[in-house]
């Protein structure tokens, strides 16, 4: 795992109630490169509750959203919504 992703999940393993964060998606990767997406999502226990998170970082692709990127969103918000469980986002500052 590069830094950027780190530094993503250890924002939302901060959030989370300590030891419940799951990542969701960790493996994909985009089909053209090796790499992976700008985004980090994932869920756990926010004071006994489930809850699920994204983290985006500006600095993996200059902060661009890409295919990867919102097709691992859309798979959070529907496990979401599946569950009736609320989501939160993070971002950092000047995602494209």
């Amino acid at each position: 795992m590069d830094l950027n992703n780190q530094k993503s999940c250890g924002r939302l393993a901060s959030f989370f109630d300590a030891g419940t964060f799951t990542e969701m998606g960790a493996c994909m990767k985009k089909k053209t490169t090796d790499e992976l997406s700008a985004v980090v999502c994932g869920y756990g226990s926010l004071k006994g509750r489930l809850v699920f998170a994204f983290s985006q970082e500006s600095q993996r692709m200059s902060g661009a959203f890409d295919a990867l990127h919102a097709q691992k969103i859309e798979m959070l918000f529907d496990a979401a919504v599946k569950s009736g469980a609320p989501w939160w986002a993070f971002s950092t500052a000047s995602a494209r």
